[in-house]
């Protein structure tokens, strides 16, 4: 989420302000255009490595707007089927994600609401670019096994299901990763890291440490 909050926080903050006290963003590992792990959560639920049921982290993941607002991006995200119910052959891109959504009845009524007034009608309002010209550099790390796609055995979305995987950094999949390319030509692959153990790793340190102790371009 810190992508999406820091995002917020330019447009927020005004450009007098940027000017003056933003040199420079550093974003590491941000989900600008959402991850695939957002439709297990809301269906089967994903507990993210900690040491609770997987049904207790979707009945709260069902209560926090930030966490459906990571959704694939109905703009950005490609046309790959996400989610797929063989019983009746249905099938969902990041574009239908929604109407699956609604489906669910925890978010039957905010679904709309929080996809179309959180962070993609402010990528729109800044036409895709960092509000008030914030300079940016971005980084990120994958080859970490990430949730991209589910599929159901029946309509019954809570059991009986598949996870498909691709290349990521365990929560965040590879096109999600390389997508601030959207917003900047400095991005930087610091290869094999997962995607928080990356903040402890002796690769962004060696990249930031230069950046802020030493002259910035």
């Amino acid at each position: 989420m810190g992508g999406f909050v820091s995002y917020k926080l330019f447009d927020y903050l005004g450009k007098e302000f940027c000017d003056k006290y933003i040199q420079k963003w550093i974003a590491i590992s941000a989900p600008f255009i959402g991850t695939g792990v957002v439709p297990k959560q809301m269906t089967v639920g994903e507990n993210l490595g900690l040491p609770i049921k997987a049904e207790y982290a979707r009945d709260l993941s069902r209560s926090i707007e930030s966490v459906l607002a990571l959704s694939p991006n109905e703009e950005k995200w490609n046309d790959d089927i996400l989610v797929r119910i063989k019983s009746n052959g249905k099938t969902y891109t990041a574009k239908q994600l929604r109407e699956l959504y609604k489906q669910i009845p925890e978010l039957k009524d905010k679904t709309d609401f929080i996809l179309d007034t959180e962070i993609t009608s402010l990528y729109k309002k800044w036409n895709w670019t960092i509000p008030n010209g914030v300079k940016m550099d971005c980084v990120y790390s994958h080859g970490k096994e990430t949730p991209y796609s589910i599929e159901f055995n029946t309509d019954d979305l809570t059991k009986d299901y598949t996870v498909n995987y691709s290349d990521g950094d365990n929560l965040v999949n590879i096109n999600s990763l390389e997508s601030c390319k959207i917003f900047t030509d400095s991005v930087t692959n610091l290869g094999k890291h997962g995607h928080l153990l990356i903040l402890n790793s002796n690769d962004i340190w060696n990249y930031i440490k230069p950046k802020v102790c030493g002259n910035y371009d």
